[in-house]
């Protein structure tokens, strides 16, 4: 697929649709009318548009799809598709590795009326696909780490490395996490982080209580999977799904509502009047400075502060004055910087 960010300039005799990507939330197919200026769009290969010297809108000539060498950017995080047309890159093994792919797609799709899937022979399928990988000395199989989940694909499969991801602020490397050691954990960090910061004792505060919205009982379920097992407990910081299709699937069963924030519930059932402490808890995502996205549950814990009105634009603007902007983002760096040490530690700790 070629990524552009731009408006595509379309023939009057043409009506070829493109994908108007929304980031987190996905995209729509956008009807050549209702592309703007500024969408970002993902167009079939095919449709031309580039040359060797870059945008090249009048030509027809195919361009080449490099979009897995581009993911090499991102380390482990990135993502190979082993999908027709795609796997020149493995040399003598495309042929075998191809028919791994064919063997583990039918695997997984095979369902007898009576048994239904037959595990074993996914689980057998997915390790000579592994096996073949593991085998595969290449930059795009080498960035993963021997650490990548395999998905399916329209056309085959998707090879994405397993790291943190975030899916409406909750990040989930595929290892459990319950909320209090990770509040611990966390707290902990933050105080080898601020040592010698004057406001250490606040931003250890501030971190040890930084995911008590979490505990809210639809972001419970989304975490868990399932409402059922999420009353049941324990209260989790972490999910332990993996695939992008589970957690998103979770976060649609759950029932939170758009543009829930957790960090606002964490302010919510905190017993805490500090405002830098508060502050501090509520921007560890990046939002409240000062604005927080609108919440389709106007009764959701925490969104009082969302109005324009509410006070918190006030609360920025006296800590910006008390602080100054460049000392108020370091201390919400390192609460941040505390948070993701810690994820990581804990999703790294569970699989070593």
């Amino acid at each position: 697929m070629a990524l552009m960010t731009c408006l595509i300039r379309v023939r009057s005799r043409e009506r070829r649709l493109a994908l108007c990507w929304l980031g987190s939330e996905g995209g729509d197919v956008a009807q050549p009318e209702r592309i703007r200026p500024g969408d970002t769009l993902v167009l079939p290969a095919v449709y031309g548009g580039c040359d060797g010297y870059g945008w090249h809108p009048d030509s027809r000539e195919p361009v080449a799809d490099i979009a897995d060498f581009c993911s090499l950017a991102g380390g482990r995080a990135h993502v190979v598709r082993l999908a027709p047309g795609l796997t020149e890159w493995l040399g003598e093994r495309e042929t075998a590795v191809r028919e791994a792919v064919v063997e583990l797609v039918v695997a997984e799709t095979d369902v007898d009326p009576e048994t239904g899937i037959d595990a074993e022979r996914v689980k057998a399928a997915r390790a000579a696909l592994r096996a073949l990988i593991a085998a595969t000395d290449h930059p795009l199989v080498a960035a993963f780490k021997g650490r990548y989940e395999i998905e399916r694909h329209p056309r085959g499969v998707v090879l994405r490395g397993r790291v943190l991801d975030e899916v409406d602020a909750t990040l989930s490397g595929g290892v459990v996490v319950e909320l209090e050691p990770h509040l611990a954990g966390v707290a902990n960090r933050a105080g080898q982080l601020a040592a010698d910061h004057p406001e250490c004792a606040r931003i250890v505060r501030a971190a040890g209580l930084h995911d008590l919205g979490k505990s809210e009982p639809r972001f419970q379920a989304m975490l868990h999977g399932d409402p059922v097992a999420a009353a049941a407990g324990p209260v989790l910081a972490k999910s332990g799904l993996r695939r992008q299709a589970d957690l998103r699937a979770a976060h649609a069963q759950s029932g939170l509502p758009a543009g829930f924030r957790h960090e606002l519930a964490s302010l919510a059932l905190a017993d805490e009047s500090d405002p830098l402490v508060r502050y501090l808890v509520a921007t560890h995502h990046g939002y409240g400075r000062p604005w927080f996205p609108a919440c389709a549950d106007r009764q959701a814990p925490g969104t009082e502060q969302i109005p324009l009105g509410s006070g918190w634009a006030d609360l920025f603007e006296t800590l910006r004055r008390q602080y100054g902007p460049w000392v108020l983002a370091g201390m919400e760096l390192l609460v941040r910087a505390a948070d993701i040490r810690q994820s990581i530690a804990e999703q790294e700790r569970e699989r070593d």
